[in-house]
């Protein structure tokens, strides 16, 4: 019984092992996350300018030239936001240029305040479970089965003892 929760041990130890190594790539591109929560608090201040003013503010500078903000943030590649008035309900569109900092009016990998699909080549979102993800699953599915053959095995073990143990008190109280 030793030598089979030694195996386990060790099987254990090997596939957790392959697990951290094959676990080197960043999940999602927080950057995104970032870029759209200045977005919001924009898309606030300049609700708040209008409703002060009674007018949209000619670009985003205005906010700052009229105390709305003490800073305006760049987007988190460094570049400024890009703000213009347009003819739509709201009136404005405003977003990040992205992470390649050409403005595409919105499009390619412009960070939006809307909904929109970002490229997994881009941004490292919305892939699909390449081969390699699958593997780690495997991976991590054998670790767990190998944890529950060690902890059933030690159980087997102990529970083994213990009969063998009462067996012996038992023929030692009928000599």
């Amino acid at each position: 019984m030793r030598a089979w929760q030694a195996f386990t041990g060790v099987l254990c130890a090997a596939v957790l092992a392959l697990i951290c190594v094959a676990i080197d790539e960043p999940i999602v591109d927080l950057k995104i996350d970032e870029a759209r929560t200045d977005l919001g608090n924009l898309q606030s201040l300049i609700d708040i300018y209008r409703h002060d003013t009674g007018s949209l503010p000619s670009e985003l500078s205005t906010l700052l030239d009229k105390g709305f903000i003490g800073k305006l943030p760049a987007d988190p590649w460094g570049t400024a936001y890009v703000f213009r008035l347009v003819a739509s309900e709201r009136g404005y569109v405003i977003y990040s240029a992205g992470r390649d900092t050409v403005d595409q009016r919105g499009a390619g990998d412009d960070i939006i305040t809307g909904e929109k699909q970002y490229r997994c080549d881009v941004y490292g979102v919305n892939c699909p479970m390449a081969v390699a993800d699958f593997l780690k699953l495997g991976l991590l599915l054998i670790a767990a089965i190998a944890f529950l053959g060690l902890a059933l095995s030690g159980a087997v073990e102990i529970g083994h003892r213990m009969r063998t143990r009462g067996r012996h008190v038992e023929i030692v109280k009928r000599r």
